[in-house]
This record gives C-alpha cells, sequence and structure tokens, in this order.
C-alpha cells in the first residue's frame, strides 16, 4: 500500500509522535518526520496530504497495522485518547 486512507492519517501521525518521531511541515504540503534512534532505513520518512508516502514511511505503516492488527481496536482507541488529549492542549 503506498498510501495512507485519510480517515487513518491522525492516528498514524500520533503512532510516529509516540514512538519518537518529529514532524516538520514542508512548503509542499507534505511532512517531514525525523527519529535519529531508528534504524537508518526508517529514519526520515515523508507524508503527503493526499496520504502518499516514502519507503520509509510504508515500513511503519506497515508496523501500525500490525499492531493494530495484533493489540486490535484498543490500540486505535488509545491512539483517539491521545490526539484528543493533544488537541485540547493547543
Amino acid at each position: 500500500m503506498k498510501s495512507i486512507p485519510q480517515k487513518h492519517q491522525e492516528q498514524f501521525k500520533m503512532f510516529l509522535a509516540v514512538i519518537g518521531f518529529s514532524a516538520k511541515m514542508n512548503a509542499d504540503g507534505s511532512m517531514t518526520c525525523i527519529n535519529p534512534k531508528m534504524p537508518k532505513d526508517r529514519r526520515q520518512l515523508v507524508l503527503w496530504q493526499n496520504g502518499k508516502m516514502n519507503k520509509a514511511c510504508q515500513i511503519l505503516w506497515l508496523d501500525f497495522l500490525n499492531h493494530w492488527l495484533t493489540i486490535g481496536k484498543q490500540f486505535i482507541d488509545a491512539l483517539n485518547k491521545k490526539i484528543e488529549v493533544h488537541d485540547e492542549n493547543f
């Protein structure tokens, strides 16, 4: 899968924040996420507004999906709670 469905982008972004990525918005509407502690092939991710992603991001998207399959709905519910708390603080 080379793009993230719109309805799951916020949860995926929160997942990236939880595992230590910091995000920066680019002028072209894309978002670059960096985590220097990740393995070299996963350190820098690019996610465009339309859900398209670079190869490194695709790998972490699969990790996200595997977590979801393993943990179940509680995984998404926990991410949604973190999103709500984050939105309330801003």
